[in-house]
Order: structure tokens, then C-alpha cells, then sequence
């Protein structure tokens, strides 16, 4: 049950910082690697058409020995705004975090710090690559999680070269005007 939640946030994370109850602009995602990890995941069912959107701001943290997975019904929160906690996992004794970045190089922390980063930019931030998550139990022992996440890469950098440069586009776009992204082997060969 853990696995499947976890894997089914990470595949649909969406490029899309929220606001948390203070009104402050957060990243998309964001964690470190003994806290939790705090994101925005689309696909959101909607059978019933409620006036909510398919977004939704979703946060796994340690507990009181539990890994509990909280979600918001808004994705934008106000101070008030209430949770719904559901446990994964009973007798957590670790949860750790690590982060992928672009380099292909391990982060404990997302965003990654700089000390000449705003928390303008640290908002802006793309989610990682990759999410590595470690979780130790009394009766499973550790558990090591990897999942790259759902995201395109292509769809978070401009298209193409700037109107008017008459450069040639770059690679992994198309050259005709559709919006379509250019397949990678990966995807021909499936």
C-alpha cells in the first residue's frame, strides 16, 4: 500500500509551486532528508465534477513511529485549511530522503540550498529528477525506494531557438510548429 501510494504521487508530480497557510510561494516539491517531502500531483480524479481542481498538495512525513500521507482538498492553502492523514506503514523507525538533480548527482535537500538563492527563486525551483526514499521498520527491515518522476523534462525548458535568432533548434525538439515533443529511443522502441 505505501509503495503504491508513493509511486502513484511521484508519476503524476506537476511543475506547479503552491502557496502554504502564510501566503508564501513554496516549490513544487520540496524535502529534506530526515523531514518529509511536500509536492504538487496531478490527476486528481473527479467523477463527481466537485468544484476542486484536478491538483492537488500532498506531504509524507514521520509520525509517531508512522508514515502518514497528508493531502489538502486545495492546493493553495489558507491557515485554516484542513488535512486528510491516512497511515502507510506501521513501526517506521528511519524515513530518509534524497533528491536527483539534473547533474545526476544525489541532493539531501529540495530545493538544493545556494547561498546567493532567493526564496523567490528557491519557489521557482523544477522539481528533481529522481526521489530516493529510505524507510526503516521494525518487521521489514529497510525499504529503498527510487522513482524518476512523471514530469517531461522538454515541457520545463522554452522550445526551440528564441523568435528571430535564425538558430537552429535545439536538440529534442521539433522543427515544424506543432506542440508535440520529439520522441526519445526509449519511446520508439515501446
Amino acid at each position: 500500500k505505501a509503495y503504491l501510494r508513493l509511486r502513484d504521487d511521484f508519476q503524476q508530480v506537476r511543475y506547479r509551486p503552491a502557496r502554504d497557510g502564510y501566503g508564501d510561494l513554496q516549490p513544487a516539491l520540496r524535502g529534506a532528508d530526515n523531514g518529509g517531502v511536500e509536492l504538487t500531483r496531478g490527476g486528481w480524479r473527479n467523477p463527481l465534477y466537485a468544484p476542486r481542481p484536478t491538483l492537488e498538495r500532498v506531504a509524507y512525513r514521520l509520525e509517531d513511529g508512522r508514515l502518514v500521507r497528508r493531502s489538502w482538498r486545495t492546493l493553495d492553502l489558507a491557515q485554516d485549511a484542513a488535512s486528510v492523514d491516512v497511515v502507510l506503514l506501521e513501526q517506521v523507525t528511519d524515513l530518509r530522503w534524497r533528491f536527483l538533480d539534473e547533474q545526476r548527482e544525489w541532493q539531501t535537500q529540495w530545493p538544493a540550498l545556494n547561498s546567493t538563492q532567493s526564496a523567490a527563486d528557491a519557489a521557482a525551483a523544477a522539481p528533481p529528477v529522481g526521489v530516493e526514499v529510505r524507510i526503516k521498520t521494525r518487521d521489514l527491515g529497510e525499504l529503498r525506494y527510487v522513482f524518476r518522476l512523471g514530469l517531461d523534462p522538454l515541457k520545463l525548458v522554452p522550445r526551440g531557438p528564441p523568435a528571430g535568432s535564425g538558430g537552429a533548434p535545439r536538440p529534442g525538439t521539433e522543427t515544424d510548429n506543432d506542440d508535440t515533443p520529439a520522441s526519445t529511443p526509449s519511446e520508439e522502441s515501446s
